[in-house]
């Protein structure tokens, strides 16, 4: 093997199901109990977290849940059979991540994804020769990459009150504002609210383009989020206003993030995460807005 990287298979499994399953979603509680969480072969023979770590059915030293992540064959020595065993190849891929070469990128950027493929996998290996690979450990390392993770998975309101021109409350100033929202919600109204569907297509597909889509329609629910913060509100639903035009702004933020799932999945799966916090504040603020318009014999 001519690349010394993680195989885009570790991208992925690491980058989106270790984060994603061992922390956001709390699977590392099997772990500490332990209880297995791989396969249901491995349940029926009612294995531990420490028998799936230890396992090698080759017999090349590598454990067969390290050989899936870097896509060499657990059931072979040389995968590729090029004459260089997996264990030759795995170890080089190890050193290349400790070199300031070894990422692959010449000037030195690299992604959210990438940057944590190699602070896992270096800490991983630093455990398993030092003999410290264990249960506790792997929780441990998933509690420390789970309080990173969520730091980075909020997003920041982009508006507060001092970006809103507000007025007194009248029923002809309400009804002007209900106008001027609906309106902006029209103007939108193609751009926005199929974002489900392009990034499903796009994740199904891995198609670039398809994900540039969803990016473009992140972009929209940011540019709408910023014509209805130039409305002029009325002063009693100022926070909820507020609310709203912030988790659309999010909502835009989000769709970028995720749109770069299929280069960078863990940004991506973050972004996704990110959505749906987004949208489950948009769903709140609109319903709280439909009962204030209601509320004024409006609607």
């Amino acid at each position: 093997m001519t690349t010394y990287l993680p195989s885009k298979k570790f991208v992925r499994i690491t980058g989106s199901l270790f984060v994603f399953l061992l922390i956001t979603w709390g699977v590392y509680a099997y772990l500490s109990g332990g209880k297995t969480i791989f396969t249901k072969e491995d349940s029926r023979e009612g294995m531990l977290v420490q028998d799936v770590i230890n396992r090698d059915t080759d017999l090349d030293t590598i454990p067969d849940w390290e050989e899936e992540l870097w896509g060499t064959d657990p059931n072979k020595k040389d995968s590729d059979g090029d004459g260089m065993s997996d264990e030759v190849e795995i170890n080089a891929r190890r050193d290349a991540l400790n070199t300031d070469s070894g990422d692959g990128n010449p000037d030195g950027k690299i992604n959210e994804t990438e940057r944590f493929a190699r602070e896992f996998f270096s800490t991983v290996s630093s455990l398993k020769a030092s003999g410290d690979l264990n249960q506790n450990s792997i929780t441990n390392l998933a509690l420390g990459f789970g309080k990173n993770l969520n730091e980075f998975q909020v997003l920041p309101d982009v508006y507060n009150s001092s970006d809103i021109t507000t007025t007194q409350v009248t029923t002809p100033v309400i009804q002007e504002y209900y106008d001027a929202f609906q309106a902006v919600q029209v103007a939108y109204k193609n751009s926005t609210g199929h974002e489900y569907a392009v990034l499903a297509e796009g994740i199904d597909t891995e198609d670039a383009d398809t994900m540039t889509d969803v990016a473009k329609i992140g972009q929209a629910y940011e540019d709408m989020a910023k014509e209805l913060k130039a409305l002029i509100v009325p002063i009693d639903t100022l926070n909820n206003h507020i609310v709203l035009i912030n988790s659309y702004a999010k909502t835009g933020a989000a769709l970028k993030n995720a749109s770069t799932l299929l280069d960078n999945p863990l940004l991506g799966l973050v972004g996704i995460s990110q959505y749906n916090d987004a949208e489950n504040d948009a769903v709140a603020a609109i319903k709280i807005l439909g009962e204030y318009f209601s509320s004024h014999g409006i609607i």
